[in-house]
């Protein structure tokens, strides 16, 4: 069971790679607008930074749980570890869970309320450890997932309220729910399609579509410039004008 869930975090921990890199970023930048008191940039980036990473998220979350049968098609003894697949889809919604409450942790941390924080990391594990407690002996590996999926909703929500209430900041911005209602929109006929005999030509086929779908959004939607100018970038690189 430990070998199996094990196997399922390293393939949902890979949604979370481009969150571990935007604090290195944003910091040294939210550092010198508090000194200046920009408030309203520091709320703008936090927007930014939620719906981008929300975008970014989502298409790798999908670009996994919908290969997930063909991933474990792939493996050695793949039918013993594809018993973690629902393990995946909760820490990936857990994954995703931390994107999308974007750098809530970072602007507590920059701010004159840094102490906040500590206690923060405390609950978070009291939670950690009661959740895990509770739900394990009832559950065995996806309580497990279930315990770290509760625990961050919680430890975000509370991030999200604090700042919420000292600075009047949200994450939160028109394309949050039509991006949320997007990815559930894919994940629900990609349930209904069956799965092809040969697992590489299918991973592949769903993969490019996935793609196109992803690139459809970010340039016709337009939910976040930042997208939209990286990937008109990316095409004048093919050679394609738009």
């Amino acid at each position: 069971a430990n070998a199996i869930y094990t196997t399922a975090i390293f393939m949902a921990v890979v949604i979370e790679v481009p969150r571990r890199y935007l604090p290195q970023i944003a910091q040294p930048i939210m550092v010198e607008d508090f000194k200046a008191n920009r408030l309203e940039k520091i709320h703008q980036d936090y927007k930014k930074a939620s719906i981008n990473q929300l975008i970014i998220g989502s298409y790798i979350f999908l670009g996994i749980v919908i290969n997930l049968p063909n991933i474990y098609a792939l493996m050695p003894n793949g039918d013993i570890y594809a018993s973690g697949l629902w393990v995946v889809y909760i820490i990936g919604f857990a994954k995703l869970t931390n994107m999308l409450f974007s750098i809530n942790g970072e602007i507590i941390v920059m701010s004159e309320h840094y102490r906040v924080n500590i206690l923060l990391i405390a609950f978070l594990g009291v939670v950690t450890i009661g959740m895990n407690i509770l739900l394990i002996p009832i559950y065995g590996i996806e309580g497990a997932a279930y315990a770290s999926l509760i625990t961050f909703i919680l430890f975000n929500f509370v991030k999200f309220i604090y700042i919420k209430k000292k600075f009047q900041f949200s994450p939160f911005s028109k394309w949050t729910i039509p991006t949320i209602a997007f990815l559930g929109v894919i994940l629900f006929f990609n349930h209904l399609t069956k799965y092809l005999q040969w697992s590489l030509l299918d991973i592949l086929i769903r993969s490019a579509v996935l793609t196109l779908l992803y690139a459809g959004y970010v340039m016709i939607g337009k939910p976040s410039k930042e997208l939209t100018d990286l990937w008109k970038l990316a095409l004048s690189k093919l050679g394609i004008r738009r």
